[in-house]
């Protein structure tokens, strides 16, 4: 299994930025919208901080997905490793991808290929189409129409999938007896704590 963070999107054509980048982005346009206010934030560089700053203040993330170039995520074309993954699935080398962003990147890169058998889980509705080869949004994808249901704020990444479809999902993904991480090395919180939760259920002789 694969398990792939925002730095795989940074390839070109892909070119999508950090979660970081795109903080510090959102973050200086809440601030000039007045959502925010300067020092409001304690980490203005961590996406889940400044949702979770927003949250505080509004009781609501949506101006901060609002900030986010959603249709860049939507239209993302897939870069090399995409292709490639894309491709391992189809020749069940490969059974499950995890992805933790919000871009498109990896379904357009099924699209790609033609792979027709390959599931793709976006929500707790895609469930039922699990099937031997899957890629799995676990923080829900940018086609998700409720702004809210996206996993971005602290609170969310800690709580909100506990005894969910997302837990199961990342225990199956998890008993993969060999799973590869890729573009992780952002500090972002939106990442970190996800790898953390992760690896946390990976069995000791899996590490």
């Amino acid at each position: 299994a694969l398990v792939i963070g925002a730095g795989c999107s940074l390839e070109y054509p892909t070119s999508l930025k950090l979660s970081s980048a795109y903080a510090q982005e959102v973050h200086q346009q809440l601030v000039l919208d007045g959502v925010l206010s300067d020092g409001e934030c304690d980490n203005p560089d961590d996406l889940s901080a400044v949702a979770s700053a927003v949250w505080i203040k509004r009781g609501a993330q949506r101006a901060v997905v609002e900030c986010l170039p959603r249709n860049r995520f939507r239209n993302a074309q897939p870069n090399s490793g995409y292709l490639v993954a894309a491709a391992l699935l189809r020749e069940s080398a490969v059974t499950a991808i995890l992805t933790l962003n919000f871009d498109l990147a990896m379904s357009n890169a099924l699209g790609a290929l033609g792979a027709d058998e390959v599931a793709v889980i976006s929500g707790p509705d895609a469930v039922t189409d699990l099937g031997s080869a899957v890629v799995i949004y676990l923080h829900r994808n940018v086609n998700e129409a409720d702004l809210e249901a996206w996993i971005l704020r602290v609170e969310a990444l800690e709580t909100a999938w506990q005894g969910h479809w997302q837990e199961v999902l990342a225990h199956r993904v998890m008993s993969c007896p060999v799973v590869v991480f890729a573009g992780l090395g952002s500090p972002a919180g939106v990442l970190t704590k996800t790898v953390s939760w992760v690896r946390d259920r990976v069995d000791a002789a899996q590490h």
